[in-house]
């Protein structure tokens, strides 16, 4: 008898973004396991969009978003793109430390801030002033002149008989 639904629904995915050289909260990795969900780990953004765009997952979870770069950005593009994946945060020393993301988070700080700013706040200096490129001027390309040679490729004799008519019999120089 077939009741419309299947005996073994695939279990839960999750992505795990975990900030560079730290493995997963063991807390967090039990508390999945405990609830049969599967998780991937991806170890910066970039990484974890090209895993959101290429399967499909129910959870994006950022390991301490604070000490991962781009973060904000990811979370915003994952919101955009892949609205059906729930975005939480887990960080240590908060209680819960598993919170969902707000549906418009404020962008987490990075590890340096000055990378979220745009080049030209980074520094003091004015951006250079607009102007119109002007076409180079039109100089003709120098012309390579051959190297000397020690001996001349052709004698007399032989640029005399390629300079003559063919009709013509060549003329001794040498006399």
């Amino acid at each position: 008898m077939n009741t419309g639904t299947s005996p073994n629904p695939s279990p839960a995915r999750c992505l795990l973004l975990l900030p560079r050289a730290a493995g997963a909260p063991m807390d967090l990795l039990d508390a999945l396991r405990t609830r049969a969900v599967r998780a991937d780990e991806v170890a910066d953004a970039p990484a974890a969009m090209v895993r959101l765009a290429r399967q499909q997952f129910d959870a994006l979870i950022i390991v301490e978003p604070d000490m991962i770069r781009d973060a904000a950005h990811l979370c915003r593009a994952a919101q955009k793109y892949h609205p059906r994946t729930a975005i939480w945060r887990y960080i240590a020393t908060q209680q819960p430390r598993l919170q969902k993301f707000a549906s418009d988070p404020d962008p987490a700080p990075t590890a340096d801030p000055a990378l979220d700013q745009p080049t030209s706040a980074r520094t003091s200096d004015p951006p250079p002033a607009y102007q119109p490129m002007q076409p180079p001027p039109a100089t003709p390309a120098p012309v390579e002149q051959p190297p000397d040679l020690a001996e001349p490729l052709l004698t007399d004799e032989e640029l005399a008989m390629l300079l003559a008519d063919s009709d013509q019999a060549p003329t001794d120089q040498t006399k």
